[in-house]
């Protein structure tokens, strides 16, 4: 499961995914359209959250959340669920 991944008890992981999930659906957004999940691999994700979090003033917690949404959202999917050739 994608709270089993994420470490520190049910409660805490789903509270981590909740708030990586807002802040990549709010303020990822003020600047661009949130990109599909799926267009991206996890190494992909670390990297372009990594430079797009201080671009975006986000926290060392709210990066953390941010990469901890993306990378449990990827790893959910199906294999072969990329719908680009990244």
């Amino acid at each position: 499961s994608v709270a089993a991944r994420t470490g520190d008890g049910p409660s805490a992981n789903i509270a981590a995914l909740e708030r990586g999930r807002k802040i990549y659906t709010t303020s990822c957004t003020e600047c661009h359209v949130a990109r599909p999940i799926a267009n991206y691999s996890v190494s992909q994700w670390h990297h372009y959250v990594g430079i797009m979090a201080p671009r975006a003033g986000l926290t060392p917690a709210d990066r953390a959340a941010v990469e901890s949404y993306v990378v449990a959202a990827r790893e959910s999917l199906p294999a072969g669920s990329s719908t680009s050739s990244r």
